[in-house]
């Protein structure tokens, strides 16, 4: 059905079409473009306490908060309601263990400004955006380029509840064309979770873009960072205070963090090195 659809897009949208097939494109030959690395993980546990440690706040306690069981439980019960014509694989969707930590950094960044790239169904979102709620203040705006399929729009954030919504801003297409444009038209990103494209260009692209617009305290997301090192050299030139790969809940993926700070401080790299930012 994919090429069907995506033939559908040529008369009407060529644009779009142009932008799926370089994405197609981009994401085959990456592997062969690129060695896959070797990331230097840390275990859950120690990542949380030193990110507790960095930001001065008990991650642990934040994602136990009673808000955090309940947007898993809202969360978890849409997805199973999902209806046979949904469009988009599961395995789109985020990691819950990558959506209770972004829950846990909201709670503690308290930002005004959260943007991410990659939606599917809106697990991270639905976690993101209750955060906020707790925080009672701060947006997030999103960005996704949904696979191809039957009214694949219309599912795109399905589980985010309506409730919730109101701090939300969804932007759909590639994020090369929409992430200049918000970081452009917005003072500072205090939080940037990346799950689009895992290609090197685009994950590379997408770290360039948002960087300058980094608050002096803040943090970097990415998931799915294994099949290349973008998220390695963006460490290794970025310098934040504590950068970090970690292995995911229930995928065989990896999701590496970077946090900054005012002050900044030496701390364990992903790559097993020193870093540090002035």
């Amino acid at each position: 059905m994919k090429p069907a659809h995506l033939l559908a897009l040529l008369p009407r949208k060529p644009r779009e079409f142009v932008d799926r097939v370089a994405c197609s494109l981009e994401l085959r030959l990456d592997p062969y473009l690129r060695a896959r690395p070797n990331y230097s993980t840390e275990g859950w546990q120690a990542v949380l306490s030193r990110i507790s440690q960095v930001l001065r706040a008990d991650m642990s306690e934040m994602m136990a908060e009673d808000s955090v069981s309940e947007i898993e439980s809202t969360v978890r019960a849409q997805l199973r309601a999902l209806p046979h014509e949904a469009p988009f694989p599961s395995f789109h969707n985020g990691d819950f263990r990558m959506a209770r930590l972004s829950y846990a950094l909201v709670r503690a960044l308290r930002p005004c400004t959260v943007v991410e790239t990659g939606v599917c169904y809106g697990v991270t979102s639905a976690f993101i955006l209750k955060a906020l709620e707790r925080n009672g203040a701060g947006t997030l705006r999103s960005i996704d380029l949904p696979p191809l399929g039957r009214n694949a729009t219309d599912f795109v954030g399905w589980v985010v509840p309506y409730t919730l919504r109101s701090r939300w801003q969804l932007f759909l297409g590639p994020s090369r064309k929409w992430l200049p444009r918000i970081a452009e038209d917005v003072k500072g990103v205090d939080m940037f979770l990346h799950d689009s494209l895992h290609t090197y260009r685009n994950i590379r692209g997408e770290l360039r873009t948002i960087t300058p617009k980094l608050c002096q305290q803040s943090v970097v997301v990415v998931d799915d960072i294994e099949a290349n090192s973008a998220f390695r050299d963006w460490v290794a030139q970025s310098q934040p205070a504590y950068g970090a790969a970690v292995a995911e809940e229930n995928k065989q993926s990896l999701l590496g963090i970077g946090l900054f700070t005012a002050g900044g401080q030496h701390v364990t790299g992903p790559g097993g090195g020193t870093v540090k930012r002035d």
